[in-house]
Formats: C-alpha cells, structure tokens, sequence
C-alpha cells in the first residue's frame, strides 16, 4: 500500500518495442469558436471560464504555457476509442479560451507530450516520449511549432532503453531545456536527465545525475538567470526508506550550483518547481505514510531549507505544478478529501511564509484534475488538466480561466 503510487507512476513509463517510424507531421486542424460561444468583454476586465477539449475518449493535458497575446498552449495525449496508443497533442487557444487550431503527432506506437514551452517569435517546444521512432523502447522527443501549429523540427534522443522528458522550460538564446530520465546510460536503472537544445534544435549540452538506483526529474522552471531548476526524486540507499526529495539548480552550462535532498518519509517525490528572484525555489510534491499528502518546501538561493507545509485532509492529494504571484504561489494539483467526486481539480494559494491564502475545488461527481497552472500579469490564472465529469468522452482536456485567487 506504501508504494501503491511507484506503481501507477511508473506504469506511464511501461516500455514497448520500438517499430523503426517516424512521428507523423499531421498538418494543424484549424477550428473556430463554438456558435454558443458568447465571447469576453473588452480588457481590462477579467474574464473567467471553462472548456473541456477532446473526443470520444480518452484526452488529458499535462502541461500549459500562456503566450505573448494573452492565450496559451496546452499539450498531453489523445486516444481515440477502442486504439491502444496514444498520440501527442497540442492545442492553441486565445485568451478566451476558443480554440484556434489544434495538432495531433504520432506514429504506429505511443507518443505523450509532458512539457510545452513558449517561443520568443510565438511558436512554441513541445517534449515528452515517442515509442514508434528512435533507437530504444522509448526515446526523449523534442519538436518546435511555428506560431500556426507547424513543425518547423524534431528531435529524438536516447539509447537503447527507455529516455523520456517529462518537463520543459526556456532557455537563454532562444533554446529549450527538458528534463526527465534516462534508462540507456549513467550510473543507476534510471538516471536523472537534463538536456539544452538551442533554437535549431542542437544539443547544448546533456547532464545524467544518479546512483546505482532510481533518480529521476519530474518538474523543471527556468531561472531567469540563464539556469534552471529541476525537482524529482532520489531511491534511498535502503530500501526500506522508499525515496526522497531531489532538487537540484543548474547554472547556464548545466552545472550543478546546489543539490539538496530532504527524506521526511518513506515516500517523497517532487512533483512540481517554480523559481524564486533569490535564487532559491519552492518545490511541492508527494509524501506518504497513511494517506497522500502534499508537501510545500521552501530553498533559500544555497539550497537551504527555508520553511516547508504539509497540506492535505484525510483521504488524499496530489499536486503537479506551481506558479509564482504577486506575494506567494499558487499549487495546483488534485484533492480526494473534499468537493463534489472522487478526486476534485485542486488550488492553493500560499504567502511568501508558506501560509494558505486560499483554497479551492473545482469538478463534478467524478474525477478531475490539475496539471498545470500559469499566473497572468492581469492578476487572472491559467490552469490546464482533465475531467471525467463532463466533455464529450471518457476524460476530456479541461482549461479554466480563473481569478487570482483561483475563482470562476
């Protein structure tokens, strides 16, 4: 029971045999607002909504970056009902939410996006995995959209084994970093992984951090400074103490400027990063003993433990991204202890002390789920994740644009 989310996390990451394909450059689909759609007033007034985006089945997004327009990306994966693999798939969409055009990439075995990331010229990188192209079970899979949805490049990159990304952020010059793991070299099973891509889509540089076990990145946010911070976990060197907290910054070449880990219980796992001005981070993440619960910690700019919370109610959460306000950060992430269903699409504002500002729930009688939130320079929240509860299939992508303090 201890380990029951090892398992299910781990499952995303089941290998295959890889077919020699590549993902297919399937053109933009360019759609247009719904006829109901009634459209917001004129700025500067803030406008809230919802959509659900998706098909007969199964579409969930993972990831989110707003634009320079005010709309945003947003990316995951799409299944259509009764094909086993899954397609990457990204959708643009204004700042009202009406969906301008939307890509579907894939070959004859499974592709996921994880992490999108803004472009300076309004295109935008895309990352996760492909499982129908490259030289192992799974490859790291980089692709560069222009500001309509077409592929200007991709990349694959990995050996062997199994190499994916599970986050993405800018870099300095017009490049972008990803980071996640890597099965196919290194010192452990699996070893944390970060690589820079410039805008041409050339390896910068790569960097492999681990053991002789399990280390791996699930969040990563840029600095500001060049570098980057990235957040995951850490197999414990016993066994019996599961894993830790990692969380690393990296300067502009990739090199390590601090590295802390934290074990407060037999199951700690980074989930979610943002940057701070000081040089720090706040991270937030998974920590088990009984329940699921969400820890909050703070870094000052040496790695050091500045303040950490522990949120949560009885029957457990999740939290998968972070965002920097004016005055704190608001998590996002799921809540089984409260609101309408089974597990409710979670927020929580906290202060530059790591006290809650707010908190709130949104969903219906059955699952819901956030996987990315973004702060607006309107005070306004961008939050990207996926419903069971309505849409038009199994689970549906959800976006929500809400106020600061994440109401509709």
């Amino acid at each position: 029971m201890r380990f029951w989310l090892v398992g299910l996390i781990v499952l995303a990451f089941a290998a295959s045999t890889a077919v020699d394909a590549v993902p297919g450059d399937r053109p933009p689909a360019r759609t247009g607002p719904p006829a109901s759609f009634a459209g917001c007033p004129p700025e500067p007034e803030l406008c809230t909504w919802t959509r659900t985006l998706g098909r007969a089945f199964e579409d969930k997004l993972y990831a989110l970056a707003s634009l320079p327009d005010g709309g945003a990306v947003v990316a995951g994966s799409t299944r259509n009902h009764g094909v086993a693999r899954f397609d990457g798939w990204v959708v643009r969409l204004d700042r009202e939410g009406r969906r301008l055009w939307e890509r579907r990439d894939g070959g004859p075995d499974t592709e996921q996006f994880y992490g999108v990331a803004a472009a300076a010229d309004g295109g935008v990188f895309v990352a996760g995995h492909t499982r129908s192209s490259g030289a192992g079970e799974s490859d790291l899979w980089i692709e560069r959209l222009d500001g309509d949805g077409r592929r200007l490049w991709q990349r694959v990159l990995g050996g062997r084994a199994n190499d994916r990304a599970r986050a993405l952020a800018p870099a300095a010059g017009g490049g972008v970093t990803a980071a996640g793991f890597s099965a196919s070299a290194g010192e452990g099973r699996r070893d944390l992984w970060v690589v820079q891509l410039d805008g041409a889509g050339h390896v910068r540089w790569e960097r492999r951090f681990g053991g002789p076990r399990d280390d791996m990145a699930y969040a990563l946010a840029a600095d500001g400074a060049g570098g980057s911070v990235v957040g995951g976990y850490v197999q414990d060197a016993d066994p019996a103490r599961g894993f830790d907290f990692r969380v690393l910054r990296l300067d502009i070449a990739g090199e390590i400027t601090w590295d802390t880990t934290l074990d407060r219980t037999p199951f700690d796992l980074v989930t979610a990063v943002v940057a701070m001005p000081d040089g720090g981070a706040v991270v937030a993440g998974t920590s088990q003993r009984d329940t699921l619960d969400v820890r909050v910690v703070r870094f000052g700019p040496t790695g050091g433990v500045l303040w950490e919370r522990l949120l949560g109610g009885a029957r457990g959460e999740t939290a998968w991204s972070l965002t920097r306000v004016p005055g704190g950060v608001v998590l996002a992430g799921s809540s089984n202890s409260g609101g309408a269903g089974s597990h409710d699409l979670w927020l929580v504002g906290l202060d530059e002390a790591g006290e809650v500002g707010f908190e709130r729930r949104h969903g219906g009688p059955l699952w819901d789920r956030a996987t990315a939130v973004e702060g607006m320079a309107d005070g306004s929240l961008w939050v990207a994740g996926y419903t069971t509860s309505e849409g038009a299939g199994y689970e549906d992508g959800w976006v929500l644009r809400l106020d600061a303090e994440g109401r509709r």
